[in-house]
C-alpha cells in the first residue's frame, strides 16, 4: 500500500488534509477570532457603543453581551482549529493502520476519503446545527421578556448561528471519523492477540475526539457567569460530555468486536489442546508427549484470557481521565466565580 498514502490531488481531500497541523490549524482558528473581533468592535463604533462593552463592575470588566459574544467567538474559532487538526490527524492515524490493514490500496484509499465529509453532506449538518442554534438563542425570550438591548441580541444570534453550524459540520465529522475507523477495526484489520501496539491508532482517534469536544465544553463553561438561562447552558454541556465519551469509544468498537472474537476462538482453541493433555496425562506412557504440553498449554491459556478487548492501555485512560476533568473543573470554576461575582454585588 505504499501508494495510496502519496499527496497526489486525485486521491482526495482527506489525504490532502494531512499537512493541517496544529500549528496551520490554529492560525486559521486564530484568524477566524481575529475577522469576528474586528467586525464586532466596527458595528459598535458605527452606531457609537463602544462604550456599552465594558462593565467595570463584572468579570473582566466587560459587560455581560460582551463577555457571553466573546465566549461564543472564541467556541467558534477552537472549533474551526480543533476541527481542521482532527482531519488530518485522523488521516494520519489511518495511514498508520496499514501495516496491520488488509486488503488492497484501492480499498484503503476510499476508507481514506471517506473520512472527510463532501459538500452535500456538510451543508445540510451546518444548516441543521444553525437552526438548532437559533432555536436555542432565542429559547429563554420565549419563556419571559427579555431584558436585553436588540443589538446584543441579534449579535447573539449571529454568533450562535455560526458556533451551531460549526458544531453540525464537526458532528458530521466525528461521526464519519468512528464510522471509518469503526468499519477498519472491524473487516480489514488483522488484530494480534499477543501485541496490541499496532492499534494503538484506534485509541488516539478516541482521544482526540474526546479531547476537542471536552475542550470546547471547557470554553463554554464560561458562559454560565451571568448567564440569562444557566440551564440551557448545561444542558449544551451536558450534551457535549457525553459526546465526548462516545467519541472515544466508538471509533473502537469495530476493533474491539474483533479482538473479542479472535480471543473466544483462540481460547475455544487452547482448552480444547488443554482438554486433550488431561486424557493423555491419564492414558500413561502412550500420551507423555500430549500430557507435556500441557504448562506451556496453561500458561498460554492465561496469556489469551489477560488479554485486553479494548486498544486502550492505562496511559489511554489516564489521558481521557485528565480531559474530563478539564471540563470538569471549568464548570465548577465559572459556578464558584458567579457566586462570587454575585456576593460582591450584593
Amino acid at each position: 500500500m505504499d501508494g495510496a498514502a502519496s499527496g497526489r490531488p486525485e486521491l482526495g481531500l482527506a489525504r490532502r488534509v494531512t499537512a493541517w497541523r496544529a500549528l496551520s490549524a490554529l492560525g486559521a482558528g486564530a484568524g477566524l477570532l481575529l475577522v469576528l473581533a474586528a467586525a464586532y468592535l466596527a458595528e459598535h463604533a458605527a452606531v457609537g457603543r463602544i462604550g456599552a462593552l465594558v462593565d467595570p463592575a463584572q468579570p473582566l470588566g466587560l459587560a455581560d453581551g460582551t463577555r457571553y459574544h466573546l465566549v461564543l467567538a472564541l467556541v467558534s474559532a477552537y472549533t474551526v482549529a480543533a476541527g481542521l487538526a482532527s482531519l488530518g490527524a485522523a488521516a494520519r492515524d489511518l495511514a498508520a493502520l496499514q501495516l496491520v490493514m488488509r486488503g488492497s490500496d484501492a480499498q484503503w484509499g476510499r476508507l481514506a476519503d471517506r473520512l472527510t465529509p463532501g459538500a452535500r453532506e456538510m451543508v445540510p449538518a451546518a444548516l441543521v446545527g444553525a437552526i438548532l442554534g437559533l432555536g436555542i438563542d432565542h429559547l429563554p425570550f420565549l419563556l419571559g421578556p427579555s431584558e436585553l438591548a436588540l443589538p446584543v441580541r441579534a449579535w447573539s444570534g449571529v454568533l450562535m448561528f455560526l458556533l451551531f453550524a460549526l458544531l453540525g459540520v464537526q458532528t458530521l465529522i466525528s461521526m464519519r471519523h468512528s464510522r471509518v475507523f469503526y468499519e477498519t477495526g472491524r473487516q480489514h484489520v488483522s488484530a494480534s492477540l499477543v501485541d496490541p501496539s499496532p492499534l494503538a491508532p484506534f485509541a488516539r482517534a478516541g482521544l482526540r475526539g474526546s479531547a476537542l469536544w471536552f475542550g470546547g465544553s471547557a470554553l463554554a463553561s464560561l458562559l454560565f457567569v451571568g448567564a440569562s438561562a444557566g440551564w440551557i447552558v448545561a444542558l449544551v454541556l451536558v450534551v457535549t460530555l457525553g459526546l465526548g465519551v462516545a467519541s472515544l469509544l466508538l471509533p473502537s468498537r469495530g476493533i474491539h468486536l474483533r479482538i473479542r472474537e479472535r480471543k473466544r476462538e483462540e481460547l475455544a482453541r487452547v482448552r480444547t489442546a488443554i482438554a486433550g493433555g488431561g486424557e493423555a496425562l491419564f492414558a500413561g506412557s502412550a500420551g507423555d508427549v500430549d500430557a507435556g504440553r500441557l504448562p506451556a498449554l496453561i500458561a498460554y491459556e492465561a496469556r489469551i484470557a489477560a488479554v485486553r478487548e479494548w486498544p486502550f492501555d492505562t496511559a489511554t485512560l489516564r489521558r481521557f481521565l485528565l480531559f474530563l476533568l478539564i471540563p470538569l473543573a471549568s464548570w465548577i470554576g465559572g459556578a464558584l466565580v458567579e457566586r462570587v461575582v454575585d456576593a460582591a454585588l450584593g
